[in-house]
């Protein structure tokens, strides 16, 4: 399979982030592919790792290879997430309400300028159901489904739903699952149930 390296110019990533205290924000990196093509795809994941506009990581790197083959009329990922602070470990997810607030704000100003979204936040990893509640995880995840219904942009999704309710983590799916259409309907209803 061919290399992340080869596909993307790196040249010309572009990192939208801050820094507030001890911790970092990443609300959105833009990677275009060295290929020409007519669409953008938006890419919704959990939350940043490591990536930045000097060094990709494991979830990037399978992210843009995924789409690099899936997706040949694609010439750039903007990748934004569910929550901006750097966290390699999801279980140790914090909720920054004025970040976060920043970041929903940045994500609805992208979405006139993409075509499609890829949805891939998945569940954190060993977190109880009330530490969901106390991230606003669902809620989080209910923000971006109805900024993406509201712009009628089409979403997708690689492989079921975890749980029937989270779009699996782009960066751990295999590259046999193939992306398909998700109902964003249907997710919402569900997660509202849990709210």
């Amino acid at each position: 399979m061919t290399s992340y390296k080869d596909i993307v110019r790196k040249d010309d990533i572009v990192v939208d982030s801050n820094s507030s205290g001890s911790n970092e924000f990443r609300y959105s990196i833009r990677i275009p592919y060295t290929r020409t093509g007519n669409q953008i795809a938006l890419v919704v994941m959990m939350n940043p790792a490591t990536a930045n506009k000097v060094k990709s990581d494991r979830s990037i790197n399978n992210v843009l290879t995924r789409i690099h083959v899936e997706r040949p009329e694609v010439k750039e990922v903007v990748i934004v997430n569910l929550y901006p602070l750097y966290e390699t470990y999801s279980s140790e997810l914090e909720l920054h309400q004025q970040q976060s607030e920043l970041n929903f704000e940045r994500i609805s100003s992208l979405l006139t300028a993409v075509d499609f979204a890829i949805l891939g936040w998945g569940k954190p990893k060993g977190v109880s159901a009330k530490k969901l509640k106390e991230i606003r995880y669902h809620t989080h995840a209910l923000k971006v489904i109805s900024m993406l219904q509201q712009a009628n942009i089409p979403a997708f999704k690689v492989g079921e739903l975890r749980e029937d309710l989270y779009p699996k983590h782009l960066g751990r799916a295999p590259f046999s699952t193939l992306i398909s259409k998700i109902d964003l309907e249907s997710l919402s209803k569900k997660l509202s149930h849990i709210l």
